[in-house]
């Protein structure tokens, strides 16, 4: 196979719109701020209400401008709903808020809390021509929700947001060439996985005492465990069909690699030094080890066929080090090695249709500890 490479560097600007109060237009700019519906953005009051009604004063216009909502609507165009601003602040949610088609949501460094009795999804709707832009959200078992069997015939825009310890943060419910998610920042996720099928999240819990794989919905409930052997179980994707879960794991057997792991572990540390690919069903049926290779073999991702899977390995490495990119059929033959550099190549992500893989990489770095990504147009 052939790959051609494009550099870039990561960008985290944020988008900072100036808008004026309510609806206000400006040739064909149509606005409208959650302030002005009474959010307060003080991280302590429950904005749910007046973020809704936003959202929904948002779609009433859309009608109101191109039709009557029923045979005199066939004048929609993409952008002509008034974007809805969120000005600078904490807005704290008590409930799912439900965006719609054609819809703009655009904040000013703005950041989306749940409250104390709620971690289930931040935004949730149909996307249809959505944009998303400027804001954060924190601590949610899902941030965004798009449900849209046929995304390929609309566009998705997530740009400019910033994702914190949340259990999973976006959720495609169809695959999508026109799904864009870029500038975006993930810290401390236990997953950035964005789902097909949009029913459930996988990540990884101390909760039993080890750290263990599990599943459970989008609003956090029906958890089900899916690994329970001893060792550091992480790094976990969902197949394009949702069907299987590949990830990385350590399986300590000696009493002195059993006690060293519990003793780290009990420090809240890891030693990723030794790990192999393990791949099941969604249900956790069928676990078998997928590489043997030794070393540490981290970070796999599927091919969107759900036949390969890609992944990062310093295995033919004597010092450790470099870590090159890898790829093997999901019955454990024809491994393959993808790129040869010497320095640090990981986290391979494909797009959906196939067409690119994104790494990333210390390559010309001028000698500095710099990581960058890479985009490599795929051929197989």
């Amino acid at each position: 196979m052939k790959i051609f490479i494009l550099f870039f560097s990561l960008l985290f600007a944020n988008c900072t719109p100036a808008y004026n109060n309510i609806i206000a237009e400006t040739g064909n700019s149509y606005m409208i701020s959650v302030t002005d519906f009474g959010a307060k953005g003080d991280g302590k009051t429950d904005d749910t209400k007046a973020i809704q009604k936003a959202f929904e004063a948002s779609r009433k216009q859309q009608i109101s401008r191109n039709g009557d909502g029923k045979g005199g609507r066939t004048k929609v165009y993409y952008g002509s709903t008034p974007p809805v601003k969120f000005p600078h602040g904490t807005y704290l949610i008590s409930e799912s808020i439900e965006f719609g088609h054609y819809q703009s949501i655009q904040g000013e460094d703005a950041v989306i809390i749940p409250s104390d009795s709620f971690k289930g999804t931040a935004f949730h709707g149909v996307g249809w021509q959505l944009k998303i832009e400027g804001l954060q959200f924190v601590g949610f078992s899902l941030a965004i929700n798009i449900d849209n069997k046929n995304l390929d015939a609309g566009q998705v825009i997530i740009r400019n947001c910033s994702f914190l310890s949340n259990l999973s943060c976006v959720s495609l419910s169809a695959k999508s060439s026109l799904s864009v998610i870029e500038q975006c920042r993930f810290i401390d996720n236990a997953s950035v996985l964005i789902v097909e099928k949009g029913d459930k999240v996988v990540f990884t819990s101390l909760r039993s005492g080890d750290l263990e794989l599990y599943t459970a919905d989008l609003d956090g409930s029906n958890v089900k465990q899916i690994t329970d052997e001893l060792g550091y179980d992480g790094g976990a994707f969902f197949s394009p069909d949702g069907s299987k879960i590949i990830f990385r794991a350590s399986r300590p057997k000696t009493e002195e690699d059993i006690k060293e792991y519990k003793d780290l572990l009990a420090q809240g540390l890891v030693q990723p030094t030794n790990m192999e690919l393990f791949i099941c069903n969604a249900d956790g049926s069928e676990l078998r080890q997928l590489t043997d290779l030794g070393n540490a073999n981290w970070c796999p991702f599927f091919h969107p066929s759900g036949e390969k899977v890609i992944f990062a390995s310093n295995h033919e490495s004597e010092r450790g080090f470099p870590f090159n990119l890898y790829m093997i059929n999901t019955d454990g033959t024809g491994l393959e090695r993808v790129t040869k550099d010497g320095t640090f190549d990981a986290f391979p992500v494909f797009s959906n249709n196939g067409k690119y893989l994104v790494f990333s990489s210390n390559r010309n770095n001028g000698g500095t500890r710099e990581t960058n990504l890479f985009v490599a147009e795929w051929k197989d």
